[in-house]
């Protein structure tokens, strides 16, 4: 016979107190986990949440430590994490998606695309780099320089 669990067991869990440990493996209080890439965000910088997840990534996939075919956290699962909206990670997947980094693939996920330059777009990659460089060196940030070429588009 199995001995009963009172109400001080540590087999319950209480709204409003913290999971016992290993209760949930994939939470990750400090960020979450994209194969050898932590995510993390910092809510107290101008940057907005879902912009600073964008920039991890697409700087991850030019550092080369998150590979085409890398399966990304879900959103729900990212939010979780991270301690943010789901909405926010899913603009973030949506802006990712738009600018052809990453790929949703319905129920199999969001998965990470082959860099641009990396096939046809090459001649196109070329001239964006020397835009950035042009862009930094007269002293524009990002913002500013998306600004650029939103009023050309």
């Amino acid at each position: 016979m199995r001995p009963s669990r009172g109400p001080g067991s540590a087999a319950r869990w209480r709204p409003g107190s913290p999971p016992s440990p290993g209760r949930f493996p994939s939470a990750d209080p400090a960020g979450c986990h994209a194969g050898p890439v932590r995510f993390t965000v910092d809510p107290g910088i101008r940057t907005p949440v879902f912009q600073q997840l964008c920039d991890q990534v697409v700087g991850s996939v030019r550092e080369g430590l998150l590979l085409p075919g890398t399966r990304l956290p879900t959103v729900r699962r990212l939010a979780a994490d991270l301690g943010v909206a789901a909405n926010t990670v899913a603009k973030a997947y949506r802006q990712l998606e738009a600018e052809g980094h990453v790929e949703t693939r319905g129920r199999n996920g969001t998965v990470v695309l082959a860099p641009p330059g990396s096939g046809a777009g090459a001649e196109l990659d070329a001239a964006a780099a020397r835009f950035v460089r042009e862009a930094r060196s007269g002293g524009l940030g990002l913002e500013e320089a998306v600004g650029v070429l939103r009023a050309r588009w």
